[in-house]
């Protein structure tokens, strides 16, 4: 029990002398902008001085190595990190002494605890010499967290008020850009009027990285996407907490303005990307930057207030078609969001739905969809109604399948001896935002098939805990 108390004691001093350490050093970044460079963990321990001119350290920190430490705790350690020098080489801290502090801390609570068993002063002693490294551990983060920013200070600017940000990516296939990502020396930004001949992967980048003790709020996301010729594109705006918003397949040219509240995080500048498939996109972000400490909580979700092209769901019937020809038997697929997986990439402007009775189908396999799109951020999309209808080939040894899912299947051929197929569905079906892929159509080897869904956006505040709508 004593032990017990007596590392926790020292975990929470520990913590507490290091809290203090790193508030007292976090902020001293330097007039230029540069920030501050602590020695790494492979310097040893002693005292920091400044070698070399103004001209040869640059606005860079020099990183200046010390005398071993003589004290138990340096020993354990094995080495320590003597200081934190500014671009004037003046040492800023010295947390090379926290493990002398500690360990004297604990030197006095294990005096206090003489009456203990042998057992107990084994188990501390044990637990107190595995204390240096989770200390490292604590600092080494710190170290990382101020090399990144030093580095990202020598090659990119502050932010500054107001805020606009831009991202612009171009690929044939997949692309994408990151708000820190240099852009290649003499590119331009891209003629959203005449989009590549070529669509080969470009991309280009207006932003910078924040001041420190400042978050960015964004209040302001416009997107731009424009397919690829000949097949569908989408684009996403994603963080390291996932997607943003996505926008689906357009066949056309697109254009959405969202509103609301997007928190950027000093340090996470760089996991804002901007991702295109198979066309160009660009994301413009406008906001403003504000203290840490008045970082909005419970920030609402972003609103889409303007849509032109499409890419959203709406209360427009959705309609997905496909036909299929050879393809290796594989199942063509297409979903809600007008994704189809890749075996069918000739997206059609008009229907594509061939009657049994014309014969086999010739040329390509190809697909349609009208209506589709992704579910804008803060609703949920119910599927009230499915009408369908489909044929498949039936021969000797046939591939030839199709099926309609929403949730679960509603019609497959697999199990039938019937070449065509027609119904309708009707209930409650609530798809939210990324699962837009739980409603789709699929047919494989000289199969088609229809379905047109009927269905609305409900804002996502509505579904009760059971999953059903509740007003």
């Amino acid at each position: 029990m004593g032990s017990t108390v007596l590392v926790a004691g020292s975990v929470g001093l520990a913590l507490g002398l290091f809290a203090g350490w790193w508030l007292g050093t976090r902020e001293l970044d330097a007039p230029s902008g540069a920030a501050d460079e602590l020695v790494p963990a492979s310097a040893p321990v002693g005292t920091a001085e400044r070698r070399g001119s103004p001209e040869e350290l640059g606005a860079s920190p020099r990183l200046i190595p010390g005398e071993p430490s003589s004290t138990a705790a340096g020993r354990a350690r094995g080495g320590a990190r003597s200081g934190v020098l500014g671009p004037d080489g003046r040492v800023q801290s010295v947390p090379s002494a926290l493990p002398e502090l500690f360990a004297e801390a604990l030197r006095a609570r294990h005096a206090a605890q003489a009456e203990g068993s042998a057992l107990a002063e084994e188990e501390v002693a044990a637990r107190v010499a595995d204390l240096p490294d989770q200390i490292n551990g604590l600092v080494d983060a710190a170290l990382y967290r101020a090399g990144w920013r030093a580095g990202q200070l020598r090659t990119h600017t502050l932010l500054k008020d107001p805020v606009e940000l831009v991202l612009q990516v171009a690929a044939l296939n997949h692309g994408s850009v990151g708000l820190l990502q240099p852009t290649p020396e003499g590119q331009g930004p891209i003629d959203f009027g005449h989009p590549p001949a070529s669509w080969s992967p470009v991309h280009l980048t207006q932003g910078g990285i924040l001041p420190a003790g400042r978050v960015l709020l964004v209040e302001e996301i416009a997107l731009r996407l424009i397919p690829a010729p000949g097949t569908g594109g989408s684009c996403k705006l994603a963080s390291a907490d996932g997607d943003l918003v996505r926008v689906g397949t357009c066949i056309g040219p697109h254009r959405s303005l969202f509103r609301g509240r997007l928190i950027i995080d000093e340090g996470r500048e760089d996991s804002l990307r901007l991702i295109v498939q198979s066309g160009g996109a660009e994301a413009i972000l406008r906001g403003r930057l504000i203290e840490r400490a008045s970082r909005p909580r419970g920030a609402p979700p972003l609103t889409l207030v303007e849509n032109e092209g499409g890419g959203f769901l709406g209360s427009e019937e959705v309609l997905l078609q496909m036909l299929a020809v050879h393809q290796g038997g594989n199942p063509c697929i297409l979903d809600l969001s007008g994704q189809s997986n890749g075996y069918v990439r000739d997206a059609r402007a008009a229907p594509v739905w061939l009657d049994a009775s014309a014969g086999s189908p010739q040329g390509d396999g190809r697909y349609h969809a009208r209506g589709t799109g992704t579910i804008p951020p803060g609703k949920v999309y119910e599927v009230t109604r499915v009408d369908y209808r489909g044929w498949v080939t039936r021969a000797q040894g046939s591939h030839s399948r199709l099926a309609v899912v929403a949730g679960g299947s509603l019609l497959t051929s697999d199990k039938s001896t019937e070449s065509e197929f027609q119904g309708v569905w009707t209930g409650s079906h609530i798809v939210r935002p990324g699962d837009e892929s739980s409603v789709k159509i699929s047919a494989s080897y000289y199969a088609c098939v229809e379905a047109r869904i009927e269905g609305r956006l409900v804002d996502a505040s509505a579904v009760g805990p059971d999953g059903k709508i509740t007003r």
